[in-house]
């Protein structure tokens, strides 16, 4: 069990060993501007791992603008490869401001089975304690700025003991997603006593499928003919036309094997 400045200094470190991974990974990407953008943020993350109190906290805002930065100058054909980095790299950063300052925002790690078209509810807190915070903004963040666009974080009223505030995240998820798993990125930002804060925990997003087909019975009899039932559900806000196609094992028969039928939306 360590102490909260100890926490502060791994929170610097981890940050650190991820600026070097990026390194190691885009090295062959990398031009000048990135280069320079990267060494100024490995240096205030080297930095920050001695430094103590505010000048810690005042570390760990300047290392958040330096990624910010990074972004931009780094470029690469594998942009959402460093956006999860990056995104990585701004989580443990908040290690520095979640143990000197005492806040936390939770949220779950992995929503799953989201729908395509919609987007995914997130609830969420932000814990201050008796940390007296001021400014306080809310955003969600994707690699993709069109998501970002479509992605809105909603404050709601302080629980009980008022230490404590509800968030609900709408991530956006698109009709055509990018990849199965979409990550995104919750942050907090403000000031407690004048002192800038930046927390920020990643959170993937699973999309789910679009139908559920269930076949029953699950068995048939060797030798019989037996009756199925197709049970399909619809995912999605909208109707269609369902072709129905069966890929069948050798000597069996399915009478009729391929039919469409309509489908109605959720």
């Amino acid at each position: 069990v360590g102490t909260r400045p100890q926490a502060a200094q791994h929170g610097f470190r981890l940050a650190a060993a991820t600026l070097e991974k990026t390194r190691r990974l885009f090295a062959s990407e990398m031009d000048s501007a990135g280069t320079a953008a990267l060494d100024a943020a490995a240096q205030i993350a080297q930095a920050g791992v001695g430094a103590e109190g505010r000048a810690a906290l005042e570390q760990a805002e300047s290392l958040q603008r330096a990624v910010a930065r990074l972004v931009n100058d780094l470029k690469t054909q594998s942009a959402v490869d460093l956006q999860k980095l990056v995104f990585r790299l701004r989580a443990e950063v908040s290690l520095v401001p979640v143990a000197l300052l005492k806040l936390q925002l939770q949220s779950p790690r992995i929503v799953a089975d989201a729908q395509k078209g919609q987007a995914a509810t997130v609830v969420a807190r932000f814990i201050s304690g008796t940390a007296k915070t001021a400014g306080l903004e809310f955003r969600a963040m994707s690699p993709w700025p069109e998501v970002a666009e479509r992605s809105t974080v909603r404050t709601g009223s302080p629980l009980p003991g008022g230490q404590a505030t509800l968030l609900e995240a709408a991530l956006w998820v698109p009709a055509d997603p990018p990849r199965r798993l979409l990550p995104y990125l919750l942050e907090a930002r403000g000031t407690v006593d004048g002192t800038p804060f930046t927390i920020a925990t990643p959170i993937d997003v699973q999309v789910g499928a679009p139908l559920e087909v269930k076949l029953l019975p699950v068995r048939v009899v060797r030798g019989k003919a037996s009756p199925l039932k197709l049970s399909i559900a619809n995912r999605l806000a909208e109707g269609g036309q369902l072709a129905v196609t069966f890929a069948l094992p050798a000597k069996t028969t399915l009478e009729p094997s391929t039919w469409s039928v309509p489908i109605a939306g959720q």
